[in-house]
């Protein structure tokens, strides 16, 4: 748990001065073996 008291004034940083992280360092690729299992194996629910 974290906590904290607000400050009497904002405390953020200038538009100008705050670096994004590049996107090539947030893109994920997941890969995975197609996978094909028979009509009488899938199951749904009614509710």
């Amino acid at each position: 748990v974290i906590v904290a008291d607000p400050l009497a004034i904002a405390v953020t940083s200038p538009a100008d001065d705050t670096v994004a992280t590049p996107s090539a360092d947030v893109a994920h690729v997941t890969v995975a073996p197609m996978t094909v299992s028979p009509f009488w194996s899938v199951t749904v629910a009614v509710s």
